[in-house]
């Protein structure tokens, strides 16, 4: 797949006159600190397509489970639950309400701008948290 990848992406840049990636970059990802800031990741994803621009009212982007979490809306996907959907999915009225106060509420408690800083990194969480981690982990900041 990596070859199939990289050769797709020397074509197809050739042709149009770029380099880099094809896709975006290289897979990260990072250890999260608590609930708190993983809600705060789940709400800055969901929230990307307003951000982006690409609507202004983040109901109108049927492109996302967030139609299926929040309004119950089918969806042409199988999702994989993760633990905030197991944890909220005793009564799905529970789900739906959660994900449109997550999501749609104005009031944030991590910025998005904290978020997409602390997601670039190895550990995403309160100072204290992400000094623990270094140490365990023998990595620099």
């Amino acid at each position: 797949m990596q070859y199939l990848n990289s050769r797709i992406a020397v074509r197809y840049n050739k042709h149009v006159g770029r380099s880099g990636h094809l896709w975006g970059d290289r897979y990260g990802s990072c250890i999260i600190d608590t609930d708190e800031y993983y809600l705060a990741c789940v709400r800055y994803i969901y929230r990307n397509p307003k951000r982006a621009g690409i609507v202004e009212d983040l109901e109108e982007f049927s492109y996302s489970s967030f139609q299926f979490y929040a309004f119950g809306r089918e969806i042409d996907v199988i999702l994989a639950d993760d633990h905030l959907v197991l944890r909220w999915a005793k009564r799905k009225n529970q789900v739906s309400k959660f994900f449109r106060i997550l999501v749609l509420n104005e009031e944030i408690w991590i910025s998005d701008m904290e978020v997409k800083k602390g997601l670039r990194r190895m550990f995403f969480g309160s100072a204290d948290f992400k000094q623990r981690m270094y140490n365990i982990h023998r990595c620099s900041q």
